[in-house]
C-alpha cells in the first residue's frame, strides 16, 4: 500500500516520504478500512531498489481490498511482536490525543480530580474488560455517530461530518474496538461528571435506566471529544447548543419499600430443614430459629453484660445486628417497646452502648477518595469496584475481597 491516511491531520501520506514512527504520531490508518497501519521497506534486488510501503497488521486478506498477499508474512517472531508493539503504541497514541481533548474541554484541575477514574477507563480499553454496560453503550454511540450529523444535529455541519467520518469508520474496525471502547468511557464522563466520578456508578444498568436521551447525549459529546481529536478549527458553537438543549435530567432511584408481612410469610414457608419458628426461652418472643433457644436480641444482651472496654462497641453492635434475619429485627421492635427483658440477670452490670459511644467519639479510620477508602494510618486502598454498599441495618460498605468485611459510615471521613 502507498499511502496511508491521518486521523489526526485528515491527509494522505505517501510511504516513500514517511518516517518509521510517524504511524503513531500521525495516526496513520488504510484509507479503504481504516485500520491502522506501519511503515515498513524492502530490498527489491531484481531492481536494485528499497520499496517503501505501509502493511496492515494481521488479519484476513479479503477484508480489504489494499491488502497484498504477502503483507501479513510473519518473518519471525521478533517481527511478528514488534507488530504487536506497534499497534499497542498507537492505541495509547490515540488515547493520549482523546485526554487531551477531553482536559481542554473540562479544565484541567477537574481532569485531575479524575485521574483515578481516567485509570480505570484505560484498563478497560487496554484489557477490553466486559465491565457492566460498556459492550451496550458502545454500540448505542456507534448507532448514533451512523447517522450524519448533517441530519441529527444541523445540517450546516458538512465539513465537520467529512472529517469525522474516517474516525467513525476506524471505531468500527476489530483494532479499533479498543479505542471505541475508551471513547465511550471519557464521553460518558464528559456528560455525567456532575453526577458521578465514578464509571462504576455511570456503567451500571440501573443508572442507565434513569437517565434520559442517552442516545443524543452520547452523540453530542463524542462529537464534541472526537472534535478535539483532530483538532477541528471550525465553530463548535452549534455542538455546544445541541448539548445544552438535551435534556440530561436522571430520575429518582425507586426504592420498594420492606414489606414484613409478605417477609414474614416467606421465612415461615422456609424449605431449610434446620430453619424453624420458635419462642425465645428468655423473652418469650417468636423468631427464626437454625437449632437456637434464644433469639439474637437477647443474646446481644447477654453479650453486652460481659462487654469488655477494649472491645469496639460499634463492631459487636454490628455483628450481632448483622447476623439478624428480618423476623429477628420485628422481635427488636418489641423489646424496644419494652424497658424490662423478662429473665435476663439483673445483678449484671449491663453498659449502654449508645452512651459509651458518645463519651467516647469513635475515630475516623478511613478517607473516601475518588477510587475508593484508603486506610488513613496503614495506607490501605479498597477500590469501589470490590465494595457493595448496605444501607441494612447500619448503613456502609460490605468488602469482597481481603480480611475486611464490613466498613461503615461512620469509620469514614
Amino acid at each position: 500500500m502507498e499511502q496511508a491516511f491521518s486521523l489526526l491531520n485528515q491527509i494522505s501520506i505517501p510511504a516513500e516520504s514517511a518516517d518509521y514512527r510517524q504511524n503513531l504520531d500521525e495516526q496513520l490508518v488504510c484509507p479503504e478500512c481504516f485500520e491502522q497501519v506501519f511503515k515498513k521497506q524492502m530490498w527489491v534486488p531484481s531492481q536494485n531498489v528499497t520499496t517503501h510501503f505501509f502493511s496492515h497488521y494481521a488479519g484476513r486478506f479479503e477484508a480489504c481490498s489494499l491488502r497484498t498477499p504477502n503483507e501479513n508474512l510473519e518473518l519471525n517472531k521478533s517481527d511478528s511482536q514488534a507488530r504487536l508493539q506497534k499497534l499497542t503504541a498507537f492505541n495509547q497514541q490515540f488515547r493520549s490525543e482523546i485526554l487531551g481533548g477531553f482536559t481542554k474541554i473540562i479544565g484541567k484541575n477537574l481532569s485531575r480530580s479524575l485521574k483515578d477514574t481516567l485509570d480505570f477507563a484505560e484498563r478497560i480499553a487496554v484489557e477490553k474488560i466486559n465491565y457492566g454496560e460498556i459492550k451496550k453503550i458502545s454500540q448505542k454511540l456507534l448507532h448514533s455517530l451512523s447517522t450524519p450529523i448533517t441530519n441529527t444535529i444541523d445540517e450546516s455541519l458538512t465539513e465537520l461530518e467529512e472529517a469525522l467520518c474516517p474516525l467513525y469508520w476506524h471505531l468500527t474496525t476489530r483494532y479499533g474496538e479498543n479505542n471505541l471502547y475508551f471513547v465511550t468511557t471519557v464521553t460518558l464522563l464528559l456528560a455525567y461528571h456532575k453526577e458521578s466520578h465514578y464509571l462504576e456508578k455511570l456503567l451500571d444498568k440501573n443508572f442507565l435506566k434513569r437517565t434520559a436521551n442517552l442516545d443524543m447525549i452520547l452523540l453530542g459529546n463524542s462529537i464534541l471529544l472526537l472534535s478535539q481529536y483532530i483538532k477541528w478549527t471550525g465553530s463548535l458553537k452549534k455542538i455546544n447548543n445541541f448539548i445544552n438543549d438535551l435534556n440530561i435530567s436522571i430520575k429518582a432511584e425507586k426504592k420498594t419499600p420492606l414489606n414484613r408481612n409478605v417477609i414474614n410469610a416467606k421465612l415461615k414457608i422456609s424449605k431449610a430443614k434446620d430453619e424453624h419458628v420458635k419462642y425465645c426461652s428468655i423473652c418469650k418472643n417468636p423468631f427464626l430459629s437454625k437449632g437456637d433457644n434464644d433469639c439474637s436480641y437477647c443474646k446481644w444482651k447477654v453479650r453486652e453484660s460481659t462487654f469488655k472496654p477494649t472491645q469496639d462497641p460499634l463492631s459487636l453492635k454490628r455483628n450481632s445486628l448483622l447476623s439478624s434475619l428480618p423476623w429477628d429485627e420485628e422481635n427488636l421492635q418489641m423489646h424496644k417497646s419494652k424497658n424490662t427483658i423478662t429473665g435476663l440477670q439483673k445483678s449484671k452490670v449491663s453498659i449502654n452502648l449508645s452512651k459509651e459511644i458518645n463519651n467516647h467519639p469513635k475515630v475516623k479510620k478511613w478517607l473516601k477518595t475518588n477510587y475508593g477508602l484508603q486506610n488513613k494510618s496503614t495506607g490501605e486502598k479498597i477500590s469501589f469496584v470490590d465494595t457493595l454498599r448496605d444501607v441494612f441495618p447500619e448503613e456502609g460498605y460490605s468488602v469482597i475481597r481481603g480480611n475486611i468485611r464490613f466498613i461503615p459510615d461512620s469509620d469514614i471521613e
